[in-house]
């Protein structure tokens, strides 16, 4: 178990990055309400990005565990 001030750190950032995740996916479909697939896109190549280096930083600590 991680000492408590680790954990808030964690729970901190894990609430930071979700809140990111969620304001692009309300960009995204406030986008498409508007047909505005350009920013739509833009908002989706973003997301894309940022879901994949969480999946790769998630794999990397896999193998190093």
């Amino acid at each position: 178990m991680l000492p408590p001030r680790a954990n808030s750190q964690k729970i901190s950032s894990v609430n930071y990055l979700m809140s990111e995740l969620n304001s692009l996916t309300d960009d995204i479909y406030e986008s498409l309400m508007d047909e505005d697939y350009e920013a739509a896109a833009e908002a989706m190549t973003i997301l894309i990005a940022q879901v994949s280096g969480i999946l790769e930083a998630l794999k990397d600590g896999q193998e190093n565990s």
